[in-house]
């Protein structure tokens, strides 16, 4: 589960894998790394068009579809952190 919110982040925009990627290395525990990444979502989600233009992509994503990706990314990350660790295999759907 924890895996298939970096398969949906690239769905959205390779930038933002990047960054869910890039701070990987900081945490010993999937839980902390999805705290983490829960909130750079819920900051990019408040405020899309810095994310937007930190990474220059106003000619490829919308604020209202970045918005809208991490909302779904929010609901997936919050939904892994409440399913038990042993049970939130790697062939879950997203």
């Amino acid at each position: 589960m924890a895996y298939a919110t970096l398969l949906m982040a690239e769905e959205i925009t390779h930038s933002f894998t990047v960054d869910l990627g890039a701070m990987s290395y900081a945490f010993h525990d999937e839980d902390s790394y999805l705290r983490k990444m829960l909130s750079l979502v819920r900051r990019t989600k408040r405020h899309p068009n810095e994310y937007i233009e930190e990474w220059s992509l106003e000619n490829g994503l919308s604020a209202k579809t970045l918005r809208n990706g991490m909302i779904e990314l929010e609901k997936h990350i919050m939904k892994t952190l409440a399913t038990p660790i042993k049970e939130r295999g790697s062939k879950q759907e997203y």
